[in-house]
């Protein structure tokens, strides 16, 4: 049943596209959330690690994704905050499937993602002068398991306030089913979205006749907010 269900997380996340306040449609993933209404605030924790300044792009392959040179562990009121964010915990698929535990409450839900899932501070990036960007790791599963997750978030905060988070890239597989995405940034701040999806059949990754890659249509930037704007 627990690959079913993960069979049908690899599903979610190379059809679904999350957005708030603003919709576009497309092939590609694009998941992110505005916090417009919503006032989410971030500890000060965040704020007080180290700056470990990200300059050149915001660029994962695949590799740095199974294999990641991991910065910071975030632990306490940290982590706990940003694994109750919704974007990161994933409640809105998991709370519509019976077999996950705790699907029905979400307090306990969350303590058990808390249990299941890896945060990492890899850095923060200079996007604008009106916010900070900081750059978090996901990671879920093993390496050697039928199950892996790893995801890039980027978090734009305005004095204590999340103004947004994007899924900036991500490597997932299930049971040799896998997909890679990441996000480019040009010179004029503008991020350009690519997809690659990598056959069941692939063993050895740099082999290029084991992928596919797609040419993506997507186009976004961050406005003085700190918001995320499709082009």
């Amino acid at each position: 049943m627990i690959k079913s269900v993960l069979a049908g997380v690899f599903s979610l996340f190379i059809s679904i596209s999350i957005f708030a306040d603003e919709c576009c449609r497309d092939t590609f993933i694009l998941a992110y959330e505005n916090y417009i209404r919503q006032k989410r605030e971030l500890p000060s924790d965040l704020f007080a690690i180290e700056p470990k300044i990200i300059t050149d792009k915001i660029l994962i392959d695949e590799e740095t994704l199974v294999n990641p040179k991991l910065g910071q562990p975030i632990s306490g009121k940290l982590f706990e905050t940003l694994c109750r964010f919704e974007f990161i915990n994933q409640w809105e698929f998991y709370k519509k499937n019976s077999f996950v535990p705790y699907s029905y409450d979400y307090e306990k839900f969350v303590k058990w993602r808390m249990e299941e899932i890896k945060l990492f501070y890899l850095g923060e990036t200079k996007l604008s002068e009106n916010y900070r960007s900081f750059l978090i790791l996901f990671i879920e599963g093993k390496e050697d398991e039928f199950f892996m997750s790893r995801e890039l978030y980027l978090i734009n905060a305005k004095g204590n306030k999340c103004q947004s988070i994007t899924r900036i890239s991500q490597y997932f597989n299930v049971e040799g089913n896998s997909h890679h995405f990441y996000s480019e940034k040009t010179d004029k701040q503008y991020f350009i979205q690519k997809d690659t999806i990598l056959s069941s059949d692939m063993i050895d990754l740099s082999q290029p006749e084991g992928y596919t890659e797609k040419a993506s249509c997507i186009k976004f930037h961050y406005d003085e907010q700190g918001m995320l704007k499709i082009d």
